[in-house]
């Protein structure tokens, strides 16, 4: 394990009941990344050393949809 290394929740899960749409916000701002979901911030990263590169959207498991999906820069 290692700095990039995510440090799995503690806790209960903030999801939705199957059948409702989950909210899922992943803001990257230097070197941090924080995973906001259903507006609960769930796991951040910091001394991230990855900057650039491609987006990936994955589940882990089972079949997912997504409804909605937008890319746009922090404002400052």
């Amino acid at each position: 394990m290692d700095k990039n290394t995510p440090i799995a929740l503690r806790g209960e899960p903030n999801e939705k009941a199957i059948g409702e749409w989950n909210t899922n916000v992943t803001i990257c701002a230097g070197s941090n990344v924080k995973a906001v979901i259903n507006g609960k911030l769930l796991n951040e990263i910091t001394e991230c050393t990855v900057s650039s590169g491609f987006v990936g959207i994955q589940s882990e498991g089972a079949d997912f949809e997504i409804r909605k999906m937008y890319l746009e820069p922090l404002k400052n």
